[in-house]
């Protein structure tokens, strides 16, 4: 029977100029694992990315299970009278920072939860597996000419597996 569990950000790679907005907040990862739309990054005035990293080692994924994809969401919203703005989302690993999956999103002008994809192979090609979520690395990137015309307030991965059947022997009775 097919599982999941959601991971939220744990850590910051980089932030090339995306302002954070909320009360108490010093890193993008804290914001885009809130869940609320009052804290937010704000895109900045040319271009710019901000990356984050998942949890090492959850303790979520039960021993011996499989994993099966690992679906990406992204929650954002266009400033109203910016025009049309997108996102691009890029899913990449640790090892290799330079491959990576993209996926361009146009924002709407009401805080979107959108579905960004399922990935059933790491940006590298190789079977999902719990060392291979620990390099997962989600980066937004955002090349507009407006300052904060995006606003990305969520960030998260859900990760579906499934665990293998066991088989029990026992001696014959009677």
């Amino acid at each position: 029977m097919a599982q999941s569990f959601q991971l939220l950000p744990s850590g910051d790679i980089e932030n090339d100029g995306w302002s954070l907005v909320g009360s108490s907040v010093t890193e993008v990862w804290e914001i885009l694992s809130a869940s609320t739309d009052s804290c937010y990054i704000r895109c900045p005035q040319y271009r710019g990315s901000a990356s984050v990293s998942f949890p090492i080692d959850s303790d979520d994924l039960p021993d011996g299970a499989v994993v099966d994809s690992v679906t990406v969401f992204m929650r954002m919203k266009t400033v109203a009278g910016s025009g049309p703005r997108s996102v691009t989302l890029n899913v990449l690993s640790s090892e290799n920072m330079s491959r990576y999956t993209s996926r361009t999103l146009q924002a709407t002008s009401a805080f979107t939860e959108h579905e960004v994809g399922t990935y059933t192979r790491d940006p590298l090609g190789l079977a999902w597996d719990i060392h291979r979520i620990n390099k997962l690395r989600l980066r937004v990137y955002c090349l507009n000419n407006l300052f904060d015309s995006i606003q990305v307030s969520q960030l998260y991965v859900r990760v579906n597996y499934h665990l293998k059947p066991s088989v029990q022997v026992t001696a014959p009775s009677g």
